[in-house]
C-alpha cells in the first residue's frame, strides 16, 4: 500500500532531479531512492526498480566519469542504490 501511494511522489522527485542542471543535482535524491528500494523492495515492482536504477545511472555516470576526485557523495549514494537494488530489488528465484 505504501509503495503505491509513495511511487508517484518518488517519480516526481526523480523527474525534478533529471530536469535540473548537473551542478544542481543533490546526492540526497540517490540516497532517497536507495532507502525506498531497501524498505519497499519488490513491492515497488521490478519495472519501477529498474527504472529508478537506469535513470540514476544515465544521469550520474556522465557527471562522475571524467573526474575521479570530486562528487564523492554522488558516487557513494549511487553505490548505495546499486547495493539496495541487488539486495532488495530481486526476488531471488534463480534456477540452475
Amino acid at each position: 500500500m505504501f509503495a503505491k501511494l509513495y511511487l508517484p511522489v518518488l517519480k516526481q522527485i526523480i523527474a525534478d532531479y533529471t530536469s535540473g542542471l548537473p551542478d544542481s543535482r543533490e546526492p540526497s535524491v540517490l540516497s532517497l531512492c536507495a532507502k525506498t528500494v531497501s524498505k519497499c523492495g519488490m513491492n515497488l515492482g521490478q519495472e519501477n526498480i529498474s527504472g529508478i536504477l537506469i535513470t540514476a545511472l544515465n544521469f550520474v555516470i556522465p557527471v562522475i566519469k571524467n573526474d575521479f576526485n570530486s562528487l564523492m557523495d554522488h558516487r557513494t549514494r549511487l553505490f548505495e542504490l546499486i547495493l539496495a537494488t541487488i539486495v532488495h530489488g530481486f526476488d531471488g528465484k534463480l534456477s540452475f
